[in-house]
């Protein structure tokens, strides 16, 4: 999950704010999730989600869960040798 990973490995948001420049005037909060942000505080800090920085392609919970269930479904299938 990259937002878990930023959210323990780059705490302070610096490696982000390095790379990622146009999220650079987020608070901390908001750095690795900006879609979270309510609109007038990304328009304060000048991003523009689908413009300036991609909006999210799939909700991680959504996608993980989807994810586990073709697994669990292949698994069941290998077993029973289909």
């Amino acid at each position: 999950n990259p937002i878990t990973q930023g959210a323990k490995f780059d705490v302070s948001g610096d490696y982000v704010r390095t790379y990622c420049p146009e999220l650079a005037a987020l608070p901390i909060k908001y750095i690795h999730k900006p879609w979270e942000a309510a609109s007038a505080l990304q328009q304060a800090s000048n991003v523009k989600l689908g413009k300036t920085y991609p909006k999210p392609v799939i909700e991680h919970k959504m996608g993980r869960e989807r994810a586990l269930a073709a697994y669990k479904q292949m698994r069941a299938a290998k077993e029973s040798g289909a």
